[in-house]
């Protein structure tokens, strides 16, 4: 895994998600208190548990990676955390979609969970197979190690989707919203492919 391997990479990476992360949890918060009062007038920060504890381990990874910056740690520390992090995500995600009533919000939230498990599958296989062997073909750890990334990107374009449904336009049946899963899913796989005939020409 090159780009881990660069200390300036490790570095900006571990800021950058350890401080999305209590970012997120402020911002979750904050909106519980004053953006979402209209919508919710009896909601306090308490019932945003589910959101804060799925942002609560990016703080962890955040700390896991700095921690390898600093060499007190393995390489590959980052990447775990990652995953565990995406494990915990999904089960939370699957978890709040039992607790919604409409049929739409519960199929949303549960669309979420299934991405995220199989990001953190896809990231826990890549440290598995990460070394990798010189005497293999390179092309199943790059597809692992590529897919954790897409699988993020695919996660915020659904967060998206899912706001847009709240405060926007109502997605109207939960058949609606897989097919709008299963689109965002070719566009992000059709932005990787390009990504990667992009990487190609160029080296």
């Amino acid at each position: 895994h090159v780009p881990e391997r660069s200390p300036a990479v490790l570095k900006t990476a571990s800021i950058s998600i350890g401080g999305a992360g209590l970012f997120g949890m402020t911002w979750t918060m904050l909106g519980a208190r004053f953006v979402d009062r209209d919508l919710h007038p009896d909601y306090t920060i308490f019932h945003y548990v589910t959101h804060l504890s799925a942002l609560a381990p990016y703080g962890f990874v955040g700390w896991t990676g700095w921690l390898e910056y600093k060499r007190c740690l393995p390489a590959e520390s980052l990447r775990t955390a990652l995953a565990v992090a995406l494990w915990a995500e999904a089960l939370l995600w699957v978890e709040h979609a039992r607790s919604k009533a409409s049929p739409v919000g519960a199929r949303l939230h549960l669309d979420l969970g299934l991405l995220m498990g199989l990001t953190a599958a896809a990231a826990t296989v890549s440290v598995v197979v990460g070394g990798g062997d010189p005497d293999r073909s390179p092309t199943a750890p790059f597809l692992l190690y590529v897919a954790t990334p897409l699988g993020l990107v695919w996660q915020g374009a659904w967060f998206l989707t899912i706001a847009v449904h709240l405060q926007l336009a109502e997605i109207p049946t939960s058949g609606h919203a897989v097919a709008l899963f299963v689109l965002e899913g070719l566009a992000v796989l059709v932005l990787g492919q390009l990504i990667a005939v992009y990487l190609v020409r160029e080296w």
